[in-house]
């Protein structure tokens, strides 16, 4: 990474490289700090300079990154933009973009500039980052990142090639030991996969977290059937 980015990654909490907490009390502890700090890279969205938001949204996304709850965080990010002008999310982009092309472009600008091109619905920008991105060190064997790019295949209408990477999203939360982000990647993909009415394969794809040990996956499924 290279020492200007760096500075601009300073970690807003030192609880965020925590992924399963000790105690429901340090569990709540790392879950406000996460928010707090997605609020403020929220309040700087909101404002629609966007070429001045990439420390922010990049930073929380940077900084979360090995949380349990990166996958909810990354969504939120993503809402956040939407709600944005097309002038102004189209600005943004360009002024990623000159980074984007470069062979050396970090995971974090790739990511950021993926969500604005999905915002702008030009899903082979969002794709061409993304495959960038997972490859990047900073992100790889990151399970949120690989269903973001499960998503925006499926979103092209792409299931065949969207499906193998929702299933290394799964195989990647499991290497975790936290029961949470892989019952958070099984539920995304059925809910993607029932938005794109695949719903036999919604399903089927809800119907394995019966098997899970995990209570709220298990309760969300039986909710399903």
């Amino acid at each position: 990474m290279t020492p200007a980015l760096t500075a601009l990654l300073i970690p807003f909490s030192a609880l965020s490289m925590t992924w399963i907490a000790a105690t429901p009390e340090e569990q709540a502890a790392v879950r406000e700090a996460m928010l707090t700090d997605y609020a403020r890279a929220e309040a700087v969205i909101s404002q629609g300079e966007l070429v001045s938001t990439l420390p922010d949204s990049g930073r929380v996304l940077y900084v979360w990154r090995q949380s349990g709850d990166f996958l909810d965080l990354l969504r939120k990010v993503e809402e956040a933009y939407a709600f944005e002008t097309e002038a102004a999310i189209r600005e943004g982009l360009s002024q990623r973009s000159k980074v984007v092309l470069a062979a050396t472009a970090e995971g974090i600008v790739l990511l950021d500039a993926a969500i604005l091109n999905r915002a702008l619905g030009n899903l082979a920008g969002a794709e061409e980052c993304l495959r960038k991105a997972v490859e990047d060190p900073l992100y790889l064997e990151n399970p949120g990142v690989e269903v973001l790019l499960g998503r925006t295949l499926l979103d092209a209408g792409r299931l065949a090639e969207a499906t193998p990477e929702y299933e290394l999203a799964i195989l990647l939360a499991e290497q975790h030991g936290d029961p949470s982000p892989v019952f958070a990647v099984r539920h995304s993909y059925a809910d993607d996969l029932y938005r794109h009415e695949q719903v036999n394969l919604g399903v089927r794809a809800a119907s394995e977290c019966l098997q899970s040990d995990y209570p709220v996956e298990r309760a969300w499924a039986l909710g399903v059937w």
